[in-house]
């Protein structure tokens, strides 16, 4: 700032403020310095809702973070962290409309090691505290609740890798590689709440890869500005950390937190990876990505499709929760072929009960598919061509609408988008349900949303369903690596 603005801005707050002794916060300031240069005065609530947003461009954001430097000796963020965190009047700061939020005088000129204004009424930086500040956060918050209702087969895989990131001498950074639909986010998810239960960690912080599409082996050209950048998931980070983006380097330090990264291959993720290797110690990090992570800070451990006993396992589990009498009754080499065919891949079982189950015959579906290589993302696309034949219009619709976005949908939002009646959206969710092509989910506060697979979704938004071979011999086999032995 100039400093003709500078002493213009110290002679207005001497004016207005210090006179009368008002402890005054720094959105009151800025709401009557923007009045008397006769700018727009945005509603209280936007204004707060702009200050606490992600962005650090707006023209908002820059002129309070430079009144908190100017006259707090701080960043906005800083000061932003402090007043949530101030003793006493913490829930009032926060529930306070702009320009009516007044410190009362006390609860900051009479708290040791706190306080931003001295007696003399000028002003300083808020003291440094300790990081939490005495607050309780709830442990595991960020972790998703499972898409399956049983997790099988992965017992000693999970061990194996909680044991790992245990251990002093291993690696920061592990990298958990897979196939589509081999189940990494599901094993993530136990390996994540299992190292909490044993007190491995003090938390877990969970950032997800949702928006690129993934095409041979890379992010594909056109969606690659929306890749995951190191700064969305630092700021993803500091959201679950309750901390300016700033200061997540002093929190993985001072506490030893595990951060996992989902999806990483539809992130930029080798610099996140770089940037991220030097915050980490004792903190550790876990990524769930199809692709095999080279960097040499990385531990990669590939995940394997389940053994014939658990693929049964699955299957049977299934059949007895969906009534599916066919599956019930298939003979033990019927579930080994079931098996075989899906290389032992979870969604590809999934995918099967679910044609199984709308075809009611099993050894129909079996000979069709002993003429696909044994490739699971052929495999998939025979299943998914399959269920989009058969399933409604309004499952076509709904499939569609959550193909397109990037987040988990509520059944509001779906009926509104959809303009549907209720029986109608329950007829469409329970037509996805049967072909395993929807995931039933809650938010962090246990509300029911919906959700897609990510191998689902990048094949409803790269148009996929709209262009169906005639047949399982028209894909090229080639493409695809070849993944079973």
């Amino acid at each position: 700032m100039s400093a003709s603005l500078k002493k213009k801005l110290h002679e207005e707050f001497n004016r207005k403020y210090k006179p009368e002794g008002k402890r005054a916060l720094m959105q009151e300031f800025l709401s009557a310095w923007r009045k008397q240069l006769n700018t727009l005065e945005p509603s209280r609530q936007a204004l707060q809702a702009i200050l606490n947003s992600e962005s650090r461009q707006t023209c908002e954001y820059r002129i309070a973070n430079g009144l908190c430097h100017l006259l707090l000796n701080c960043s906005y963020d800083e000061w932003s962290e402090f007043s949530k965190n101030a003793p006493d009047n913490s829930q009032s700061l926060l529930s306070c409309p702009i320009g009516e939020q007044v410190v009362p005088q006390d609860s900051l000129s009479t708290t040791p090691g706190t306080r931003c204004w001295e007696e003399n009424g000028t002003l300083n930086a808020p003291a440094e505290a300790p990081l939490e500040r005495g607050k309780k956060r709830q442990r595991g918050l960020f972790i998703p609740n499972p898409r399956c209702r049983m997790v099988w087969g992965r017992e000693s895989f999970i061990q194996e890798v909680l044991n790992r990131l245990d251990d002093p001498a291993e690696l920061s950074i592990f990298s958990l590689s897979g196939s589509p639909g081999y189940g990494k986010s599901e094993a993530a998810s136990q390996i994540a709440k299992e190292a909490l239960d044993r007190n491995l960690f003090a938390d877990v912080v969970w950032v997800t890869a949702r928006q690129s599409e993934w095409v041979d082996g890379y992010i594909s050209q056109e969606k690659q500005f929306e890749a995951l950048t190191w700064k969305k998931f630092l700021n993803g980070i500091a959201h679950q950390l309750d901390c300016p983006p700033e200061r997540v380097h002093q929190r993985l330090r001072a506490e030893k937190l595990l951060v996992v990264l989902d999806n990483a291959e539809t992130a930029q993720v080798e610099d996140i990876l770089a940037n991220l290797i030097k915050m980490l110690n004792p903190s550790r990090a876990l990524i769930t990505s199809r692709h095999r992570t080279k960097p040499p800070y990385v531990r990669l451990i590939e995940i394997p499709g389940l053994e014939a006993r658990w693929s049964s396992k699955l299957l049977e589990d299934e059949a007895k929760y969906n009534n599916i009498s066919v599956i019930r009754q298939a003979s033990n080499e019927q579930l080994y072929q079931m098996h075989q065919l899906s290389c032992g891949a979870p969604l590809a079982l999934h995918f099967l009960a679910g044609r199984v189950f709308h075809d009611q015959a099993l050894e129909p579906i079996l000979s069709e598919l002993k003429h696909a290589s044994r490739q699971v993302e052929t495999f998939y696309r025979f299943c998914l061509e399959a269920a989009w034949q058969r399933i409604n219009v309004a499952a076509k619709n709904v499939l569609r609408y959550l193909g397109g976005v990037d987040a988990t949908v509520s059944r509001a939002e779906l009926s509104q988008v959809g303009k549907l009646l209720d029986l109608d959206l329950d007829a469409a969710l329970a037509d996805l349900r049967r072909w395993y092509l929807i995931e039933d989910v809650q938010d962090e506060l246990g509300n029911p949303r919906y959700d897609l697979h990510p191998w689902v979704r990048s094949s409803v938004r790269g148009g996929l369903v709209e262009k169906w071979q005639s047949s399982l011999e028209d894909i090229d086999k080639d493409s695809y690596l070849e993944i079973c032995m």
